[in-house]
């Protein structure tokens, strides 16, 4: 796997927020939300996002009111991919 993926993933995770900070959601209504099992959003929440793809923890984030915008500049050093989730 690219190491450029595996800084996004990361990224992208610690921008989702927690359902008990959001909305006082639960960790099943997330799961609902997100259309995924609440082992899935368990995992997530403790850091384990090996499993999730970079387009669908993107799409986690539109459902929990963020806007994803990647700026991808050229560079001489090591490619880096820039990632901001902002709250709507």
């Amino acid at each position: 796997m690219p190491a450029v993926t595996m800084s996004l993933r990361p990224n992208l995770c610690v921008r989702l927020p927690a359902p008990k900070e959001a909305q006082g959601l639960t960790q099943t209504a997330a799961a609902r939300i997100f259309g995924a099992t609440l082992p899935d959003v368990s995992k997530m929440l403790r850091g384990d996002f090996r499993q999730f793809s970079v387009e669908r923890l993107m799409r986690f984030l539109a459902l929990r009111g963020r806007d994803v915008k990647i700026i991808v500049v050229p560079t001489k050093r090591e490619p880096q991919i820039t990632v901001t989730a902002l709250a709507r």
